[in-house]
């Protein structure tokens, strides 16, 4: 069953307490490098959160008027996916997708829209589909699903709640550092002036060069009790260990990338009073307008290209952080 699926992955538990409290928001971006399983994952999500009677670990009742007729194939949800042989969603396509969502639901119905391969939406298309993005119909749920999030629109990610299933998801909730990051950005709040941006920088910089160092404690710990191998060489055995340290401490970097990802985001819909992923605590969020959230969320967009480029991000720490905190 999808909802099996769903429930397996150990991101169901978070969105299960959004649905509890009904903070599940109106639209999310589901991205992971498996499409298959974004779909079945996406599939069973929506068993669960139709359910007009589902248990308390969220399995869905199958008895339901909503079970009943999902089962049958009869439930309001609609889906797009790419149409032509050029694998592009146009304009078109859009315009009678949000068609679909025009007439009100039953009283007790959820309706739900999911696009398949979001990324094959054409700029225009995507920029048609923003309005419904900004101001859903009531009583809807959209679901974007994609391999390829870079692709969309920084509009489209940043009105969306965004779960990416590349990683054990929201792993970094439980890392050493992840109170430590809550705390900089805490205190590095839009407009609280140059010295808390320089200070900011310093710790997320050297929180950044602390990965590292827990990732050569971490390997060194797995290889205490391992044989030593005879026909291995000992430049081997430095190279074998070199690389595993080198992969778990990008590993670490690209968790926190993405915690900072999701700080920002929620930092955008809070400004607006909107539904966030509950992982942070942004007391001053309420404080901060629109245009300066949506102006920080794209510059973060640009911060995540340095964190790929060759010549290193200590630079654009500093220089994102100055921004984000100029008065």
């Amino acid at each position: 069953m999808s909802s099996q699926i769903f429930l397996d992955d150990k991101v169901s538990t978070y969105i299960l307490n959004s649905l509890r409290s009904n903070m599940s928001g109106q639209a999310w971006l589901v991205s992971g490098a498996d499409v298959d399983y974004l779909n079945e994952f996406v599939e069973g999500w929506i068993d669960v959160m139709i359910c007009l009677d589902r248990a308390e670990d969220g399995t869905p009742c199958g008895l339901c008027k909503a079970c009943k007729r999902r089962q049958l194939g009869i439930y309001n949800c609609n889906s797009l996916k790419p149409l032509s042989l050029s694998r592009s969603i146009l304009t078109d396509h859009i315009r009678q997708f949000i068609g679909k969502f025009a007439y009100k639901p039953l009283p007790w119905e959820v309706k739900i829209g999911i696009i398949y391969e979001a990324d094959c939406m054409v700029e225009q298309a995507q920029n048609a589909f923003l309005k419904t993005l900004e101001e859903p119909p009531p009583q809807t749920c959209f679901f974007l699903i994609s391999n390829k999030p870079d692709a969309l629109l920084d509009t489209i990610r940043s009105r969306c709640r965004l779960l990416n299933l590349n990683r054990e998801s929201f792993s970094y909730l439980n890392t050493t550092w992840f109170c430590e990051l809550q705390e900089i950005l805490q205190q590095t709040k839009p407009g609280s002036g140059i010295n808390n941006a320089w200070l900011g920088a310093t710790r997320l910089n050297a929180l950044i060069a602390s990965l590292r160092t827990q990732a050569e404690l971490e390997v060194m710990n797995d290889l205490e009790g391992e044989e030593e191998d005879e026909n291995e060489k000992a430049g081997d055995r430095k190279k074998r260990i070199e690389l595993a340290i080198k992969t778990k401490s990008l590993e670490e970097r690209d968790s926190l990338i993405n915690a900072l990802e999701l700080w920002f985001c929620d930092l955008l819909k809070l400004s607006q009073g909107l539904s966030s992923s509950q992982c942070f605590e942004i007391p001053w969020a309420s404080d901060i307008c629109w245009d300066r959230a949506l102006k920080a969320f794209e510059d973060f967009q640009n911060l995540k290209d340095n964190f790929k480029a060759p010549m290193g991000h200590n630079e654009a720490i500093v220089n994102f952080l100055s921004r984000l905190c100029k008065a």
